[in-house]
């Protein structure tokens, strides 16, 4: 799991936009978890501190 401290990342979820992340949002890798393939994608839009 992470969370982000500061800055901004894209979330994508079967092609569809969602609202973005910011400070204080955070995400995990389920897929590690339960073994299916991954849910979204997350990529920084600006620079992350997490």
């Amino acid at each position: 799991m992470r969370q982000f401290a500061a800055g901004e990342a894209s979330v994508t979820v079967g092609g569809t936009q969602r609202p973005p992340l910011k400070a204080g949002d955070h995400f995990g890798e389920v897929a590690v978890i339960d073994g299916k393939p991954h849910s979204a994608t997350i990529t920084a839009t600006t620079d992350l501190v997490c």
